[in-house]
């Protein structure tokens, strides 16, 4: 017989090293006929949840376990690298029962919180504390035991070996491996000498990194990321020396150790020890407790009836009466109490109370957890679910008991402020963040592995744009169906071989982080559970957070939503600045001017509704009711908009498409949605009023059907069919009717979720259309520290201007830390927004200003200052951005009177306070901080300068924007905008934008070739720009900052993050207009003409002479108008400087140059 059992392997969780998934391991395990099979991953079980559900599933025995990293003396200990120490040594650790997999917890959470350098490590100390329940083996060549024999000292290989078989007994035993390497074969007899001597059993491993032999190469690969290496490269660290660390078969094993065939045999011995499960479904919820003599269910329902009686006054006169309320409640607390969730409940209505009493902002609601009316009375949800017919199955189905998901949005400034409160309440071993992996997706495969393979980016590029975004894209299915892509392959050099890799290697882990929102509240300590993991700086769960939940833990969504914040901050400014109190669940939702703000598509900072797509929506819809909001909501999607089901939406709104019904019971459900299934909730009312199903039941075909659940569609679809006739409906019908429902339910949203999000985008457009500037202003402050990098201050700029509110540089005496309201038509830069000024040196001016009142000059400025808080290089940034000009001297004379003046400052406080020691009074012109005449004569720096070194601080043209000028011009050449690349809006290849270059760098490939980093910035936004090897030779002596350019790029249509285009030419815009004009228009009224007007217009034409024809248009308002045709040969420049020139004359854009 071949019996052998891997009881040391590494799958992609090994990070960067193994390209062994789960799935395809499990198969070939049983294909092998393996009764079990080992994970040991390096120092984490990230995987051993998946790993333990795919190996039940396949009725293969999982064993748990890691290779874990040993410090050679304590783990808190650094190595001492110049004595040749090593920083750890391996070793594999198998857990054999419920207490060795919370012993393996500990070790590997304490590895990483404790004894992290550069790897996660334990120590002996560590491991004899925890050594109970636990199966032990001396793990590959790097194993301390071997490391020994391999410096010939056995007195150390047999002191440790004691010390192992001492602490573990009998579960401990020599690992043996024998993959062809020659220390391996140098350290085998030594191992097998020292096990027999010491009657220690020997078991054999594999060390598994792969599924087959022919899947090494795709190792390497993972192996040159992990290192950041080239494939080609002989000298790169860990370069493969074998091809057989895959997962052999028995027989393959007793091949390479026909000698000890003992050892193999024993591999049954340790499986047949580890009998640990875990118990999924079962459900460990922290004790919430309640006042005595209570209990938790009628804690919860008290509170619930509490909340319900606050709430009845606001209930009555909407179309459901107080008896449907009351009655959907006990429905409800019923449910929940049968399902044993109402400390759950509380413990969620407890984490928002504290949030409230705190005066943190939260949410109204996201996700299904909207459609619960036990929510909305305890103050979790602000939505009322009736009034909008959402439905508590939704959320949770009686028929399908699982955890409920409740994610809550928070003011992000204070968001940690409610993940202390949690620890606090439930202990820091309690509570954790949780992990989340990042995996290869197949564009992300190509570009990692076309670097790998030296393949030239531009190459690499044209097959990842080929390849679409989005969770379902699979590349084996995009070569079959995508003929352009696989010409691309057959073309490109190398091409083949990067897919043969990708094609191994898309979907494997890549790298770990801590998820955005998740944290799990355990009842005691979290390594009871599971081990912890170290992210960089943070330390969150080793499992994500559907394995959280599937081992029985309390996961919540404590989400940042950066509205909330901008909305505080509106709602603190108007109490502060105009002393009105706004109570936003109190405000009409039928209110004209909010209305007017979504039929105009004037939603920039309105949450959810600032796309161009979605502007274009609304003003096609006119939207008129918050439920035209929730649908628009819905529908905004990818699938909907590719179906058409959005258009067909407006076009029914609108009357120009009818409404249908195939049953009279559907126009109540889909009124709203005109007939269209845009809600998951139409499809189960759908199902209970024409088929009869209980809610339950609507909600697992919905499930079905959204989830595209094929095998299980048969079934559900008769039980509606039969459902349906037996209320008297025809077959036939019934049949249209499920087909279409199929259909929709593909594209179907969360109708409770929509609610949610649409009411609070209805409460930011209120305070748009009642308060726009106090609006505006927090909008700008949101984006105040990014506003060097961020495209949305831009954008907002753009909206301030077009709503008529001007933007004020930043004031020493008027400015706030944020941007604030300087009266109502003007919104005041705020100092927080400016570059090298650090909060400190901020709150020292503000607390000066606030003390002694405005700063009366530049020395009363210079000498109140803590010029130890306030230094030169902050005093620099103030001059710059233009913060000082209140003192009325020019910024090149203070900037260049600064390092005297701060001499000055400093003496004068020593004297100030030698004065005050001894009592005398110095003549006031002693304690003045004086500019010299020869600098106060300086002239000012050029126009070019100052804006400069205003972007330069800021961030922004504060001033003004050298684009302003070619506003129009930039309109007529462009066929995007930077906003509509960033919201992924524009759909070509190639874009043509009119902008500036704000910052350019040179940088090195790493194949030595120079390319040129841009910010290319536009009226909407900014966004990189790469000019690589040629196109950067082209311009890099020529290209100027703060210079209009009409920019060509390629959209190399790269990962989600990181969104940039890739430069293919570069034109000054004077020189374009110059090249492409074809005509120039000039408008003049004809009440404007009288002798003095012509000879004033002779002139301007004149000293504007060029090539371009011209044609003077003399117009009235009666219609009349008469043309004037400059002669043959007889032109005007196409240039700005004419344009403004023959303007201030005839008028504000009377010049039209046509291209």
């Amino acid at each position: 017989m071949n019996r052998f059992i891997h009881l040391h392997l590494h799958s992609e969780f090994s990070l960067l090293d193994s390209c062994l998934k789960l799935k395809p391991l499990i198969q070939r395990v049983k294909e092998l006929n393996m009764p079990a099979v080992a994970l040991t991953d390096h120092g984490n079980i990230l995987g051993a949840v998946g790993f333990f559900k795919e190996a039940q599933r396949n009725d293969i025995k999982p064993i748990i376990g890691s290779e874990l990293y040993v410090a050679p003396e304590s783990m808190d200990q650094k190595p001492d690298h110049k004595n040749g120490r090593v920083n750890y040594h391996h070793l594999v650790v198998l857990v054999k029962n419920e207490k060795g997999y919370r012993n393996l917890s500990e070790l590997i959470t304490q590895s990483f919180t404790e004894g992290f350098y550069r790897r996660p490590r334990v120590d002996k100390q560590l491991l004899a504390q925890c050594r109970e329940g636990l199966v032990v083996m001396s793990a590959c060549i790097q194993g301390e035991i071997p490391y020994w024999l391999l410096l010939d000292r056995w007195d150390k290989a047999q002191e440790a070996a004691r010390w192992y078989r001492e602490t573990f007994r009998d579960d401990f035993y020599i690992e043996i491996q024998n993959h062809g390497l020659s220390k391996q074969r140098e350290v085998l007899p030594k191992l097998v000498e020292l096990a027999r001597s010491m009657d220690i059993p020997l078991v054999a491993s594999n060390d598994v990194h792969y599924l087959k032999r022919e899947d090494a190469d795709a190792r390497e690969i993972l192996i040159c990321l992990q290192t950041n290496d080239v494939l080609s490269n002989p000298d790169r660290a860990m370069h493969k020396e074998t091809e057989e660390m895959f997962l052999k078969s028995g027989l393959e094993m007793r091949e390479v150790f026909p000698d000890l065939q003992e050892s193999l045999d024993i591999t049954f011995e340790i499986a047949s020890k580890c009998h640990f499960e875990f118990t999924l479904g079962t459900y460990y919820l922290p004790e919430f407790k309640v006042p005595q003599p209570q209990s938790i269910d009628g804690y919860f329902e008290q509170i619930c009836h509490e909340g319900f009686e606050s709430l009845k006054g606001r209930l009555v006169g909407k179309k459901h009466d107080i008896p449907t309320y009351r009655r959907r409640l006990e429905y409800e607390i019923e449910k929940i109490r049968e399902m044993g969730f109402p400390g759950y409940f509380l413990i969620v209505w407890d984490i928002i109370r504290f949030a409230r009493e705190r005066g943190i902002f939260i949410g109204p609601g996201r996700g299904s957890v909207v459609g619960s009316l036990v929510s909305f009375t305890m103050g979790i949800t602000g939505i009322d679910p009736l009034d909008y017919d959402l439905i508590f199955e939704r959320f949770l189905n009686p028929e399908r008991i699982s955890m409920p998901d409740i994610d809550i949005d928070f003011d992000p400034e204070r968001r940690e402020e409610v993940i202390q409160y949690i620890r606090d309440r439930y202990g820091e071993d309690s509570v954790a963040q949780i992990v989340t992996f990042g995996r290869m997706k197949a564009k992300l495969a190509i570009r990692d592995i076309g670097r790998v393979l030296e393949i030239p980016l531009g190459k690499v590029n044209q097959l990842a744009k080929l390849i679409p975004e989005g969770p379902g894209v699979d590349l084996q299915s995009e070569i079959r169906n995508n003929t352009e892509l696989r010409r691309e392959i057959q073309r490109i050099e190398k091409a083949p071989e990067l897919i043969e890799y990708a094609l191994k290697l898309e979907h494997n882990v890549r790298h770990t982080s801590m998820h955005a929102a998740g944290v799990v509240i355990a009842p005691k300590k979290l390594t009871e559970f599971m081990p912890l993991y170290k992210t960089r700086d943070d330390i969150v769960t080793q499992f994500e957070k559907e394995e959280v939940e599937q081992i029985g833990l309390l996961k919540l969504d404590i989400l940042g939503l950066k509205t909330l914040t901008i909305v505080k901050n509106i709602l603190q400014s108007l109490e502060e600045c105009e002393q009105i109190r706004i109570d936003l669940e109190r405000i009409p939702l039928d209110d004209r001017k909010t209305f007017k703000i979504f039929q105009a598509g004037d939603t920039d900072g309105i949450f959810q509704f600032e796309s161009s797509g979605m502007r274009d929506y609304l003003k096609r819809s006119r939207p008129k009711r918050i439920e035209d909001l929730i649908v628009l909501n819905g529908l905004y999607r990818p699938g909907p908009l590719k179906s058409g089901m959005a258009d067909a939406y407006v076009n029914r709104k609108l009357g120009r498409e009818e409404v249908t019904y195939i049953f009279p019971e559907l126009e109540d459900i889909l009124k709203d949605t005109y007939g269209i299934i845009v809600f998951q909730e139409q499809v189960m009312r759908i199902s209970v009023d024409v088929a009869g199903f209980a809610m339950s039941k609507a909600d697992e075909m919905r499930k079905i059907m959204g989830k595209k659940q094929v095998e299980k569609i048969p079934a559900i679809e008769k039980a509606f069919i039969e459902g349906a006739m037996r209320k008297g409906h025809a077959r036939k019908q019934v049949e249209k009717l499920f087909s279409q429902m199929a259909t929709f339910a593909e594209y179907g949203f969360n109708k409770s979720h929509s609610t949610a999000y649409a009411y609070l985008a209805y409460q930011t457009a209120y305070l748009k259309a009642h308060f726009p500037v106090y609006f505006m202003a927090a909008h700008l402050s949101s984006e105040a520290e990014k506003s060097s990098t961020s495209s949305k201050v831009i954008q907002y700029i753009s909206e301030c201007k077009k709503m008529g509110f001007q933007i004020l540089k930043p004031d020493i005496n008027r400015s706030f830390m944020a941007f604030s309201v300087d009266s109502a038509t003007a919104i005041r830069f705020g100092l927080k927004g400016l570059k090298n000024i650090g909060e400190s040196a901020l709150h020292s001016i503000l607390e000066s200003r606030e003390a002694g009142g405005d700063f009366k000059d530049f020395s009363d400025f210079m000498t109140r200052i803590e010029l130890t808080r306030v230094n030169k290089t902050v005093l620099e940034s103030l001059v710059k951005s233009g913060a000082l000009d209140c003192f009325a001297i020019p910024r090149r004379v203070l900037f260049n009177a600064l390092e005297d003046a701060v001499k000055q400052a400093l003496l004068i406080e020593k004297r100030r306070d030698t004065q005050q020691k001894s009592l005398f009074l110095a003549e006031d012109n002693v304690l003045q901080v004086t500019i010299p005449s020869h600098v106060l004569e300086e002239p000012e720096w050029s126009e070019k300068e100052l804006i400069q070194f205003e972007k330069e601080i800021a961030g922004i043209y504060i001033t003004h924007n050298p684009l302003e000028k070619f506003r129009n011009e930039i309109r007529k050449v462009s066929n995007t905008t930077i906003a509509n690349i960033l919201s992924r809006e524009f759909n070509g290849d190639t874009a043509r934008l009119g902008g500036v270059i704000t910052n350019l760098k040179q940088r090195k490939s790493r194949r030595g070739d120079m390319y040129g980093e841009l910010f290319f910035e536009d009226l909407t936004g900014r966004i990189k720009v790469f000019a690589f090897k040629d196109r950067w030779a082209e311009i890099r002596d020529s290209v100027e900052a703060d210079t209009p350019y009409l920019l060509e790029g390629r959209l190399p249509q790269g990962n989600e993050s990181d969104i940039s285009v890739y430069l293919e030419s570069l034109t000054d815009m004077e020189t374009l207009m110059r090249r492409k004009a074809r005509q120039i228009t000039i408008m003049v009224r004809y009440e404007q003409l009288s002798p003095e007007f012509n000879l004033e217009l002779k002139e301007r034409l004149e000293r504007n002479r060029d090539s371009v024809p011209y044609m003077i248009m003399v117009y009235r308002n009666d219609g009349y108008r008469t043309n004037i045709q400059s002669a043959a040969g007889d032109g005007l420049k196409a240039t700005v400087s004419m344009k403004k020139d023959i303007e201030r004359l005839t008028g504000e854009n009377s010049v039209e140059i046509v291209y």
